[in-house]
């Protein structure tokens, strides 16, 4: 079984340096590269947080709408299971 929280924790990190790096080298469009995936992988994480293991392509999370009813989605689950255990 993969710990999903340790392989988004190393993207994130990877993530940051190589925005450090192109900070540095004064490269804008390579640092808008590294937040746009920055935010994608933070998605990612907070699906899984959610226990939401139905997890969408790269080309779903480019798409605002497919994002939003993910979180719809894995927040009425989330309700649901609160409701449940109540």
């Amino acid at each position: 079984m993969y710990c999903y929280s340790v392989v988004c924790s190393m993207m994130q990190f990877l993530l940051f340096n190589a925005k450090l790096l192109f900070v540095k080298a004064q490269y804008s469009e390579g640092v808008s590269l590294c937040e746009t995936y920055s935010n994608r992988v933070e998605v990612l994480s907070l699906l899984l947080s959610a226990y939401y293991l139905d997890l969408p392509s790269v080309d779903d999370l480019s798409s605002i709408d497919n994002i939003r009813y993910s979180f719809t989605y894995a927040y009425m689950h989330s309700l649901t299971h609160t409701c449940i255990l109540m």
